[in-house]
């Protein structure tokens, strides 16, 4: 691997967090996201993992994440071991830690919904759609559950 590429790897082939990375990782544990992986369908688990690829680096012979965590635990939870996915095989004469650091700041600050989160979310549901959100995701379907789903009141 001379440079950044894109490869297919068997989900099994990923052997977890990079040891760099490993304990930045760790503190994203107790982080609410605005909602939970198990309840977005397998067709949606695969298309965002299409569009927002594992970022993963060889060290002693393994692949492991660097970047793309939010994906690598997608793909974790709703997806078999012996799945392929597409991943972004980065060069280990980057830094891998300015990477997962981007990675962890800024993801959520540039797909964030703002401080309107619900408000928000209705807006996007009505642009996409109720049924093709209802399809994807089992609990945005009203006003109760997007309260719960944002733990804030609508």
């Amino acid at each position: 691997m001379k440079k950044d590429e894109t490869i297919t790897l068997r989900l099994s082939e990923i052997s977890g967090y990079h040891p760099s990375v490993s304990e930045l990782v760790a503190q994203l544990a107790d982080r609410n996201f605005t909602t939970s992986i198990s309840q977005i369908s397998q067709t949606a688990a695969e298309q965002f993992l299409r569009i927002h690829p594992i970022c993963v680096s060889q060290y002693r012979g393994k692949f492991f994440v660097i970047a793309g965590f939010r994906s690598f635990q997608i793909a974790e939870l709703m997806l078999q071991q012996n799945t392929l996915v597409r991943c972004l095989a980065v060069t280990a004469k980057q830094n891998i830690v300015d990477i997962a650091k981007t990675d962890i700041l800024f993801s959520p600050l540039v797909f964030s919904l703002s401080t309107k989160v619900t408000q928000q979310t209705k807006k996007l549901i009505n642009i996409v759609g109720a049924d093709f959100t209802n399809e994807h995701h089992s609990d945005l379907a009203s006003e109760r559950s997007l309260a719960r789903a944002h733990g804030r009141s609508p």
